[in-house]
């Protein structure tokens, strides 16, 4: 059975490998194979590990996990932006657990969360415009594309990046 809790100090080891493991897979054409085959994982960690124990406020970190195994994570940042509301900074699943529904439990739960704070805050992320499949799911769930921009990437590349966003009555 999988079971969502918030996210402690604990996990940012768990978190960070698989915040790695995600963009290894995934992110070959939009990170260096240098950062990638490198300090990936060490600077993953770091960043967690700051956001657990030195938490911004307004964060909300949820995991999803099944027999104390790390199934998936997502970020969320109450009203991070005047215009676009609570930013959703992450969203991860394992491979292995990928087309399941977990993900989509995740950020239904990190919305409810948003939307239990004020009603009428949107949601947005920011998603790698090469990401097809994620783009396919968050269309599916009613997110719409508003804004394009340059993301610069913690290796110091960049690539193209869309914005997405919710608002509580165009959710699917």
């Amino acid at each position: 059975m999988i079971n969502f809790r918030i996210a402690n100090k604990i996990d940012a080891p768990a978190i960070a490998a698989l915040h790695a493991e995600s963009w290894q897979k995934h992110y070959r054409n939009v990170l260096s194979e240098k950062y990638l085959n490198g300090p990936i994982l060490q600077e993953r960690l770091e960043v967690w590990t700051k956001r657990l124990n030195h938490p911004k406020a307004e964060q909300y970190i949820l995991i999803a996990e099944e027999n104390n195994k790390l199934l998936g994570f997502a970020c969320f940042y109450f009203k991070e932006d005047p215009k676009w509301g609570t930013l959703l900074d992450n969203l991860h699943v394992t491979f292995e657990k990928k087309g399941q529904g977990i993900g989509r439990q995740l950020w239904s739960k990190g919305l409810q969360w948003s939307f239990e704070k004020e009603a009428n805050v949107p949601i947005h992320l920011w998603v790698f415009e090469m990401n097809t499949v994620a783009i396919a799911a968050y269309e599916s769930w009613g997110g719409q594309c508003v804004e394009k921009a340059i993301h610069h990437n913690p290796d110091r590349t960049s690539a193209q990046a869309l914005r997405y966003v919710w608002q509580k009555e165009n959710i699917n």
